[in-house]
């Protein structure tokens, strides 16, 4: 990473947050075209007043076009479309962290998809869909693959290739944001045929309720593993839902360090954490220290700070794996143990730019009660450029053949240093 790191005043101890008025009861009802024109309304002065820099991106013209357009189409167009005209214009504003939440009711599909090189692949999954599991994507709703993500396209604030497929998987799995992109979709199930050995097969994707957050990394019915797999999950997927742990490699001599959120443990807070992973360095003399960042997507940036302070003699010892999951607080730890400890970065670039807007604050639509996120603030980590990702050092891609044989050829390169 050759960019020139800067750090504004109290920009480490920010984690992006959501501050808003409370949610507004109840379910709204169909709306009127005149509803639908008041609400089209309010999003964009609210928008334009409240957002940090609104046209740092977009002009105001073409912004304020979008919002006359889709106010006069109120009259001959459904809720749904409504919803996905906000939708577009939100993401033409080019703000990742700036959106609106058009289908709050929808029900997600018990399926989890992704892009590697070789294309999309089924990754996670149910237990009444586990053989979509390592399988490649070949259409969704009888409409090819490739297509369908293209139409989801234009509902996406494309800050970066990896946070476009990011988002796009995000939308896959929504069946009305699937029917607002043109797709053939009627109620909550959704037909994604798939590929494996030669042949290929269809699942029904649904889903009996809509998840809690959380919920889904937590069920033990989820498949991860392609059906008939004689290992288990690399070691970076094997405990997602705690916040932060270590386990020591013995063959490779090497302490690997699991850091999934930026949040507190309160029956292991953070400074107990860091004693112990000092006590193991002193005792195991590792040749080598791994912090594995690609699962955070973020919290309080100050947390991570007993760690760092421990993991700072031992520099150029540290190796920190990065990738598409890694974001907000989680890239701002990233930052801390690359100044630090001279860490070195390795895996994929990271969805997340090191210039972005953020400390989000929302609002809700009068009529259609739909939640506006918006950024207040902007954050500069680079000074002199404003690249589209954070860069490893050791670029390290993950592919779908990797997936299909459980390897994890990032953490494979760092036991070979």
């Amino acid at each position: 990473m050759n960019q020139r790191l800067f750090r504004p005043i109290g920009l480490l101890i920010a984690p992006l947050l959501l501050v808003g008025q409370s949610p507004p009861a109840g379910p709204p009802a169909r709306l009127s075209p005149a509803q639908w024109r008041e609400d089209v309304a309010f999003f964009g002065k609210e928008l334009a007043a409240r957002h940090n820099n609104l046209f740092f991106h977009l002009s105001r013209a073409d912004f304020e076009r979008q919002i006359r357009d889709l106010s006069d189409a109120a009259a001959t167009v459904s809720d749904i479309e409504m919803k996905a005209g906000l939708l577009r214009i939100m993401a033409s504003v080019g703000d990742a962290h700036s959106w609106i939440e058009p289908f709050p009711a929808s029900r997600q599909l018990e399926l989890r998809v992704r892009r590697f090189p070789e294309g999309w692949y089924g990754i996670e999954a149910s237990g009444e869909m586990a053989d979509a599991v390592g399988a490649r994507l070949v259409s969704v709703a009888g409409v090819p693959a490739e297509e369908a993500v293209r139409r989801l396209l234009p509902f996406v604030a494309q800050q970066n290739p990896i946070q476009t497929e990011q988002a796009q998987a995000n939308l896959l799995i929504v069946p009305r944001a699937l029917e607002a992109a043109g797709l053939p979709v009627h109620g909550d199930t959704v037909d994604f045929e798939f590929a494996r050995g030669g042949r290929t097969f269809t699942i029904q994707a649904s889903s009996p309720k809509r998840p809690e957050p959380g919920e889904w990394s937590r069920r033990p019915d989820i498949r991860r593993t392609p059906p008939g797999a004689s290992f288990q999950v690399p070691l970076s997927q094997s405990d997602p839902n705690v916040y932060y742990w270590f386990r020591f490699l013995q063959p490779s001599n090497t302490l690997y360090i699991q850091y999934n959120d930026c949040l507190e443990d309160r029956e292991r807070p953070m400074k107990q954490f860091a004693a112990e992973v000092a006590r193991i360095i002193a005792g195991k003399q590792p040749a080598r220290i791994v912090v594995d960042l690609r699962n955070n997507r973020g919290g309080n940036s100050r947390l991570i700070h007993p760690l760092v302070e421990v993991l700072r003699g031992q520099k150029n010892r540290v190796f920190v794996a990065i990738g598409r999951g890694t974001a907000g607080s989680g890239a701002f730890a990233m930052v801390e143990l690359k100044d630090q400890a001279r860490a070195k970065l390795v895996g994929e670039p990271t969805a997340e730019k090191p210039n972005i807007y953020g400390d989000q604050h929302f609002f809700f639509l009068p009529n259609s009660r739909l939640r506006v996120v918006y950024s207040t603030r902007y954050f500069r980590f680079v000074k002199d450029a404003d690249p589209p990702w954070w860069a490893p050092d050791q670029r390290v891609d993950t592919t779908a053949a990797d997936f299909l044989a459980g390897r994890d050829p990032v953490l494979e390169w760092i036991e070979r240093q």
